[in-house]
């Protein structure tokens, strides 16, 4: 089991607990707080006292689901790359291929700004404890290795994506092509625009597999490096309070 799943599974476990441990009056107000904020029901959260442990639960409990928000949705973009829904809509190819790519480096961008807030709140959470510098020798190397892994890729959506639409010398010429021929497969051009829209979506479906594999990666690293500092031996929470 990778250490991200652990991890995820630890805190499931802990919320399940902490709702059966709920009083039954308040029970159906949590269910519905964690509908309205993870699964975007409509309405207002209510709000519920909460004591310090379940304070510091809720921060890593939806801390920790923004960032598999964004993880999964990495992992959709590998499948909207092989497949083209729109012809009957007079979509160009060319332009939703761009808009693919484009997304997927901003959710990408999105991923990694909830991975260095996350690890800020823990680091948060224990400030005022006697382990803080213990803390925080976890931390530092995770913040490093977060912004190594995903720099490159943050730095092509931040010079392309954040300023106007992804630009790629490819996708710009395959659009080109696109105008003239029209999807009209008798164009003597079609046969080159054809050839060079595959090249560039195959480059991008291994790109954003090879991508999402490093992914796996950095996530494994980040929450076996945070499982120590999070959990007890016995997976339940330890409470910065225990630390005063």
């Amino acid at each position: 089991m990778s250490k991200y799943i652990e991890y995820k599974d630890k805190l499931n476990y802990i919320a399940a607990d902490i709702i059966r441990n709920t009083p039954e009056d308040i029970q159906d107000i949590v269910k519905r707080n964690i509908a309205i904020s993870l699964f975007g029901r409509d309405g207002e959260p209510i709000y519920v006292e909460m004591n310090d442990y379940e304070k510091h639960f809720y921060i890593l409990f939806y801390g920790l689901h923004e960032i598999i928000e964004s993880y999964e949705q990495l992992k959709d973009f590998e499948i909207f790359i092989k497949v083209f829904p729109y012809k009957r809509y007079n979509i160009s190819k060319a332009r939703y291929l761009r808009f693919i790519i484009g997304s997927y480096l901003n959710e990408m961008y999105i991923l990694r700004e909830r991975l260095l807030a996350y690890v800020k709140k823990i680091e948060k959470e224990y400030r005022n404890t006697r382990i803080y510098s213990n803390v925080q020798r976890v931390t530092n190397p995770i913040y490093d290795r977060v912004i190594n892994s995903l720099s490159k890729i943050c730095e092509v959506r931040n010079t392309h994506v954040h300023v106007n639409r992804y630009y790629d010398d490819l996708i710009n010429r395959v659009i080109g092509f696109e105008i003239v021929v029209q999807d009209d497969n008798t164009n003597i051009f079609y046969p080159k625009y054809n050839s060079e829209y595959k090249k560039i979506r195959s480059k991008w479906k291994k790109t954003i597999g090879e991508n999402n594999r490093a992914v796996d990666e950095l996530l494994d690293f980040v929450f076996a490096e945070l499982m120590d500092v999070v959990f007890k031996i016995n997976s339940e929470l330890n409470q910065p309070s225990e630390f005063q």
